[in-house]
């Protein structure tokens, strides 16, 4: 079910990544551009890797957390920054000079347009990618809680959690004091 998930999780962020590269490129937004490059650089390839082989090391756990970690953060400030500036840039004020003319500061509609889609978008990868990550950390902390080590080189979607991982009879604690041997 997980590994579903992320699959239709992980090529919704590239698809927005394609798109969101396409408007800040219009717009010249630095971030925007950035943020997109590295996810179709970093999320695109892993997505094909699984496809044709399962177990890599790009997939691993602890890979994993650390490159959708960086992602999400990546996914925010564009969103932050974008929503930011679209505040500060798009709440102009439009005067109607009595002979047809309309003259407004701040933006031009298109580019407000624009840049509110960049942070509509932003926060969208945010969520998901975040989504993914948390999951991703609670998989791995519960198994490696019950005495799966190998949880960390070991892609987090393919595990199966077995009754030691909610809890069983043998990995709890019998006694929460300590056996001493006088």
């Amino acid at each position: 079910m997980f590994s579903l998930l992320r699959l239709a999780g992980l090529c919704t962020v590239a698809f927005l990544s394609v798109i969101v590269l396409g408007i800040s490129a219009n717009l010249d937004f630095g971030l925007g551009i950035a943020t997109a490059v590295l996810t179709i650089i970093s999320a695109v390839p892993v997505l094909v890797i699984d496809f044709f082989r399962k177990g890599v090391f790009t997939s691993w756990t602890c890979v994993e957390l650390g490159w959708v970690g960086v992602l999400w953060v990546l996914w925010l400030a564009t969103g932050a920054d974008a929503a930011s500036i679209a505040s500060a840039g798009c709440g102009g004020i439009c005067v109607n000079d009595g002979f047809g003319d309309v003259f407004c500061s701040g933006f031009a509609g298109s580019i407000c347009s624009q840049i509110r889609a960049v942070a509509a978008f932003g926060f969208i990868g945010f969520f998901i990618l975040v989504a993914i990550w948390v999951w991703t950390l609670v998989i791995a902390v519960r198994a490696h809680n019950v005495g799966d080590q190998h949880v960390w080189t070991t892609p987090a979607y393919e595990y199966t959690p077995g009754s030691k991982m909610y809890g069983g009879g043998a990995t709890q604690m019998s006694s929460t004091m300590p056996a001493y041997n006088a």
